[in-house]
């Protein structure tokens, strides 16, 4: 028994080497004639220069450039120029670093965001448990790899992918009562801070009010580990990345709440994206107190997705790129409409795939002869964020009261 257990895993550690090396190969040959994995330049050359014993906040130039990768018409200009992370993200980003040639460094590294985001499709409907039909399942499958916030981020080589990968995988392993792993995985979500700090939050508090000690622990260890080793090596990083971070947003325009609803003037649209942020944040208070401790997972899951979509509106940057983090609370709408409206549910999913897929690429090549700013006419035309709350809204009544009504909750 074990023998052939033994050879079943030599199999698959063959498959996934066998695909790795072929998507390597792939990318290889896509950032030699493309602009590919221009987001990876920055983390490359500042982890190596992180290595060598210095900041990898310093506007030191990069060891080598990426042939003909010049920057994208679709993401800021400046975006490369800066090694926006945790110092502790350089854990991460240390085994491509050591590869001098960045070619092969940024198709390994394009090589290991394919499979995250392979993984994080299957693990988000495994996740909340929904069984579409096969068909349902391949159209989910192909929506997930093609719409705008999966194929950009990638092509960028953004580290979000990541994230969301350690956001699903953290979750996944709380519901089967991996604590440990859990808190490890969540602390690894942290190396983009400003789109996860909010949900890791609610994530802590809620398995404090659970008495899940086990996380609690680990957590806390995890995070002091990190920042204990951030301050050993470079005892001021935390000024230098607030700096970073502040000539990142300096160089670029803040994209607030509000622009996206009102083109009020002036000081008008500052108040109202200042009442829009508070409002947000009360309602996440109350929701955040109605669901701890509840035994309910299901309820826990909405509530985390409701948290995800506060974090790209409480942040100071609105960016259709980063609406990846919101693929999550999008299937979970998705997966309630099927289950509860059925065949009817499987069309209304479907129809909102295919918007979604029309709208933001329809958008995104409106604007390729534009500068970046026009991007945003997606978000202004079509708020996103604000759809995904007002449907996580509409299927409140749904996740809380799973008695009425035969769904995912039962499963539960």
């Amino acid at each position: 028994m074990f023998t052939r257990l033994s050879h079943s895993w030599q199999i698959l550690a063959l498959i996934i080497l066998a695909v790795f090396t072929g998507l390597t190969a792939g990318n290889a040959y896509l950032i030699q004639r493309f602009p590919l994995g221009s987001g990876f330049s920055k983390p490359w050359s500042g982890t190596q220069t992180f290595i060598k014993g210095e900041s990898p906040y310093n506007p030191a130039p990069n060891s080598q450039t990426l042939p003909a990768a010049g920057e994208r018409l679709t993401r800021p200009a400046s975006e490369g120029k800066f090694f926006l992370f945790p110092l502790y993200a350089v854990i991460i980003f240390a085994p491509f670093s050591l590869v001098t040639d960045y070619t092969l460094a940024c198709a390994l590294w394009l090589s290991l965001l394919e499979l995250a985001l392979g993984l994080i499709i299957i693990m988000t409907a495994r996740l909340i448990e929904w069984n579409p039909s096969h068909w349902l399942y391949g159209v989910y499958v192909l929506f997930g790899l093609l719409w705008y916030s999966s194929v950009q981020p990638l092509s960028d080589g953004s580290a979000l992918i990541l994230s969301v990968f350690f956001i699903i995988a953290s979750l996944t392993a709380l519901r089967n009562n991996f604590d440990e792993l859990a808190a490890m995985l969540l602390a690894l979500a942290t190396i983009t801070p400003t789109l996860t700090w909010l949900f890791c939050l609610y994530v802590f508090l809620w398995t404090f009010s659970k008495r899940r000690w086990r996380f609690t622990i680990w957590f806390l260890s995890s995070m002091f580990i990190l920042l204990a080793l951030c301050f050993i090596y470079l005892p001021d990083w935390w000024v230098q990345a607030l700096r970073e971070a502040y000539l990142f947003f300096q160089n670029g325009k803040l994209q607030f709440p509000a622009p996206l609803i009102t083109q009020m003037p002036g000081i008008w649209e500052q108040r109202l994206s200042w009442i829009l942020t508070l409002a947000l944040g009360l309602v996440l208070l109350v929701e955040w107190r109605a669901s701890m401790g509840s035994d309910d997972f299901l309820w826990f899951i909405w509530t985390c997705c409701l948290t995800l979509v506060a974090a790209n509106w409480l942040g100071l940057r609105i960016n259709p790129v980063n609406y990846l983090i919101l693929f999550l609370p999008l299937i979970l709408i998705l997966a309630l409409f099927e289950e509860r409206l059925g065949q009817k549910g499987r069309l209304v999913s479907v129809g909102i795939m295919v918007i979604i897929l029309a709208v933001f690429w329809g958008m995104t090549f409106l604007s390729v002869k534009g500068d970046y700013q026009k991007l945003l006419v997606i978000p202004v035309n079509i708020p996103f964020p604000l759809v995904i709350l007002a449907a996580l809204y509409w299927i409140r009544w749904w996740v809380i009261h799973p008695r009425q009504y035969a769904s995912l909750s039962e499963r539960y």
